[in-house]
């Protein structure tokens, strides 16, 4: 009897021994977790900051709408150049393709080509910059044979007509030069600038 009341004595000394050690570790753990979500909660307050208002944003980091799309700003600027238009012509029954060129007196970075149609006997150009130019046109790989728009062809293109140096029109505030019209082929040897030379 006296050895079964030992046992049990020795079993709730035990049993409260355990349930003394199981309290504290369930404290040391819940104490140790609520300190690790309170250093991530004032981490996250301090990288997110508080004070953000309409004010703090500057008017000048926003780019003024001027009411104007991308695409009606740039097809204006495009229609506020020059255009140049004109006949072509050919000594023979055909028009053969040329390389036709618009060269700037001022700036070779002005100049424009266009290369025209087998037969095409008028054309029409948009987009040239202001400046003054001179319309010569050389069959395509055929570079030594050129004509151009000349004082011969103001004055008719008669046999009378001897000034062939090309005339020089110009493009003022976005104007269209009408009746460059490319049909002197008769000009002599160097009155006309070589392909190479602009």
């Amino acid at each position: 009897m006296k050895m079964f009341k030992k046992i049990a004595l020795i079993s709730v000394v035990f049993f409260l021994l355990g349930s003394v050690i199981f309290l504290n570790l369930s404290f040391f753990y819940n104490y140790r977790e609520n300190s690790k979500i309170k250093k991530v909660t004032q981490t996250t307050e301090q990288a997110i900051p508080t004070n953000i208002s309409e004010t703090s944003i500057k008017k000048t980091d926003i780019p003024e709408d001027d009411g104007m799309s991308f695409e009606l700003r740039f097809s204006e600027e495009f229609t506020q150049k020059g255009s140049v238009s004109g006949r072509l012509g050919y000594p023979g029954e055909n028009i053969p393709q040329l390389e036709v060129y618009f060269i700037n007196q001022d700036s070779k970075n002005k100049n424009v080509t266009i290369i025209t149609s087998y037969n095409q006997s008028e054309y029409f150009l948009q987009g040239l910059a202001d400046g003054k130019y001179i319309a010569v046109a050389y069959v395509k790989d055929q570079p030594e044979t050129s004509g151009a728009y000349t004082e011969a062809v103001l004055c008719g293109l008669t046999i009378e007509c001897t000034d062939h140096s090309p005339v020089v029109f110009e493009i003022k505030d976005g104007n269209a030069a009408k009746n460059i019209d490319i049909t002197d082929w008769y000009a002599p040897k160097g009155v006309l600038p070589e392909i190479n030379s602009f």
